[in-house]
């Protein structure tokens, strides 16, 4: 969660893994208008959570849907086995990418590894197979 606009950038980048981001909205907010920027598979169950009112706190604060593309996505255990593939400890990871056909993980610290994505198809959620 983000407060200002200086921090944007600060927080650039994807990590293909599932998680809970939506649950920020539980929290306490002193915001009027909030964006969220995610997945479409974020979106959809952003949208779903208006549309059948869902009891969602803070989703009437929803201004901006921003999506973001997304190929796939992989369970946390995949990620974990990408990143001993490419032999980066998951503490190291600063972000992750889906480019040109690779998986690329950019540890805090070197260079960025990749991996063909064909290579990992099978550890991608099936939910993702579009």
């Amino acid at each position: 969660l983000i407060k200002n606009k200086d921090d944007i950038k600060k927080t650039s980048g994807t990590k293909y893994a599932n998680n809970p981001n939506l649950q920020l909205l539980n929290q306490h907010i002193d915001c009027e208008n909030l964006a969220v920027v995610g997945t479409p598979c974020m979106m959809q169950a952003l949208l779903k959570s208006h549309i059948y009112n869902f009891k969602t706190p803070n989703i009437e604060k929803v201004k901006f849907r921003i999506g973001i593309f997304c190929m796939e996505s992989f369970p946390y255990e995949s990620i974990l086995e990408i990143a001993k593939r490419l032999s980066v400890e998951i503490n190291n990871i600063k972000k992750m990418d889906i480019n040109k056909g690779k998986f690329f993980i950019y540890p805090k610290n070197g260079e960025p590894k990749n991996i063909p994505i064909k290579e990992i198809t099978s550890l991608a959620r099936e939910d993702c197979e579009y």
